[in-house]
């Protein structure tokens, strides 16, 4: 289902950008979708989004999540480790390969300033836990 007023960016690339582009032309969604490619700065692209989606398989540290929580954006994520850790307390999260759960999260956001405002605070003040000072301060803990 088409979201009225809607464009998505897909930032980055990989094995199934091919796929993707197939399934984009076959649900005619081309004049709503654009696909970056590998990008050496995200931030650009994070600036313009009403709402940061990671919907990844699987992920080492969500890195991206983290941007997307401190530029102030929403996030919306899958529930996998790795994602999961930094996102939750955060934005929200959706089990992995549900579409049915991302749309909801999304409209969840796009339907109701309020829950997306009280979103958005809530993913800077998570995302607060990744600051380099804090960073620092545990290295030397450690040390």
């Amino acid at each position: 289902e088409k979201i009225p007023n809607s464009f998505f960016v897909i930032v980055g690339d990989g094995n199934e950008r091919l796929e993707i582009e197939k399934l984009i032309d076959k649900m005619e969604l081309t004049d709503s979708v654009l696909i970056t490619g590998w990008v050496k700065n995200t931030y650009e692209y994070i600036q313009t989004f009403d709402v940061a989606m990671l919907l990844s398989r699987w992920e080492g540290f969500g890195l991206a999540a983290v941007e997307g929580m401190a530029a102030g954006k929403p996030v919306i994520a899958s529930n996998v480790s790795g994602l999961a850790e930094e996102v939750r307390g955060g934005g929200l999260l959706f089990s992995k390969g549900n579409s049915e759960e991302l749309a909801d999260a999304i409209k969840f956001l796009l339907e109701d300033e309020t829950k997306y405002q009280q979103v958005k605070e809530a993913c800077i003040k998570r995302s607060n836990c990744y600051s380099i000072e804090k960073m620092v301060k545990n290295y030397i803990k450690l040390y």
